[in-house]
């Protein structure tokens, strides 16, 4: 089964009609049940993976300043060995990138709607740095995940990422990529989750 049949099935014909100019009766009798509501969030793309060795902690904080300033409405968190930087523009990367207590150990960024980068520590030395841009096509069905965030000081967003599934051989759909989006702002129900608000965690 293709990512487009396997979208279809989820928000059912109508939807994939619209996404694809395809004729909802096209090749079938009788439309298949939806296995989620229309406005699950899927959807069809590709994706590019670019990656490179960084060897240098200088040349890290290159890269990262030279994406805030190409893209200043990026987001992202940066992991030294002493603590954990979340950003919501390009200006608040900057304490991320003079902090002397320690090295970059992890982070990711979103840069905009498409491209998103991953920073891992490479082996032994350096980093690899893993740039990935969505594109338009089929190749993969992408899911949007959200997960919780951890208050850290004065900020606490969860965290968004799309899941890329893919069709591999005979073994079905697999996760074979995934990106971080952006953080989401949490939503509270009254009474306890509210308390939750103003409450710092240890």
């Amino acid at each position: 089964m293709n990512p487009e049949r396997l979208l279809q099935l989820i928000h059912g014909d109508q939807t994939i009609a619209a996404k694809t100019g395809t004729p909802a009766s096209a090749g079938r009798t009788e439309s298949p049940k939806p296995l989620l509501s229309t406005g699950a969030p899927y959807h069809l793309c590709t994706l590019t993976v670019q990656a490179s060795q960084i060897s240098d902690a200088g040349s890290l904080r290159n890269l990262i300043s030279d994406r805030a300033a190409a893209y200043p409405d990026l987001e992202g968190w940066i992991c030294r060995e002493s603590e954990v930087y979340a950003f919501t523009d390009a200006a608040g990367i900057a304490d991320a990138c003079s902090d002397p207590t320690g090295p970059i150990r992890f982070g990711e960024l979103a840069l905009n709607d498409q491209t998103s980068i991953h920073i891992l520590p490479g082996e032994g030395v350096g980093w690899h740095c893993l740039t990935v841009t969505e594109g338009e096509g089929s190749d993969y069905l992408a899911e949007e995940v959200v997960h919780l965030g951890q208050r850290h000081g004065g900020f606490a967003k969860n965290l968004a990422y799309l899941r890329y599934w893919q069709p591999v051989s005979e073994r079905g759909y697999l996760i074979t990529a995934t990106r971080f989006t952006g953080f989401r702002a949490r939503k509270h129900r009254e009474g306890a989750s509210r308390k939750m608000e103003t409450t710092p965690v240890a």
